[in-house]
């Protein structure tokens, strides 16, 4: 009995020796320490509650951001198809996705960023008054395609490509975006790639959707987040709540 009562003892030892070597091989290397240490969607008075009320990221008292006023109403040149400028980008290197609370101003060097540092609430899927990126950089990660348009941009090319990514997927961020270049006052986003346009083209559009969207180190987290803040619509399930078809015909 003294032998077998050794034997038990060193497994035991061994197993426990396993299961610590096992944690020390993949501390430092959780989803959270990808995030900079900051949990996702987790909701906290000391980091991120999802609002914005010291106007960390935006005032929400100023129109600027999502508004066309008066003087600046001819600065975008109408749509011209016969004389389209479209482009499309993707990021070779992307940035780290870090998390940061609100104590931590985020800005960007690309513009507008397709990647990098954002606020661990991400935002409701859905079409907003105005959203800033430092919400929606997240919905990118998640595998979101996010659209922007300038303020002044054509009513009627804005029209088109909202129909279309609301008919695309759910996971979807419409909001407008002054920084935008006056020559192409339209854009879609997924994770480390854009599309700019002069014009809607919804071939494009949705050939660059198909391609891109849901490609993304987070793309299995479908859920809405709890920012939302000017929400004006929120998005609806377009196949199933998991997007596994893009643009259903």
């Amino acid at each position: 009995m003294k032998g077998a009562g050794t034997v038990l003892w060193l497994l035991l030892l061994e197993s426990s020796v396993c299961l610590a070597t096992s944690h020390k091989k993949h501390k430092g290397t959780s989803h959270d320490d990808i995030h900079g240490g900051v949990k996702m969607g987790v909701k906290s008075e000391a980091c991120d509650l999802g609002k914005d009320p010291k106007h960390v990221d935006w005032n929400y008292g100023d129109p600027y951001d999502f508004h066309c006023f008066a003087f600046e109403r001819n600065v975008i040149p109408p749509p011209n198809k016969e004389k389209p400028i479209i482009t499309q980008v993707c990021e070779k290197k992307l940035h780290k996705p870090t998390h940061k609370c609100m104590s931590e101003k985020i800005t960007y060097k690309d513009n507008p960023p397709l990647s990098g540092a954002h606020r661990p609430i991400w935002p409701k899927y859905g079409e907003y008054l105005y959203v800033p990126p430092q919400r929606w950089v997240h919905s990118l990660e998640h595998g979101a395609v996010v659209f922007l348009y300038h303020p002044c941009a054509d009513d009627e090319e804005v029209k088109k490509l909202k129909g279309l990514v609301r008919s695309c997927l759910r996971r979807h961020i419409i909001t407008p975006y002054r920084r935008l270049p006056k020559s192409q006052p339209l854009a879609l986003l997924t994770y480390g790639c854009k599309l700019s346009m002069n014009y809607a083209d919804v071939e494009k559009a949705k050939h660059f959707i198909k391609s891109h969207a849901l490609k993304s180190p987070e793309r299995g987290v479908y859920s809405d987040g709890e920012f939302t803040e000017g929400l004006l619509t929120p998005a609806t399930t377009v196949t199933d709540k998991h997007d596994r078809e893009l643009c259903p015909e």
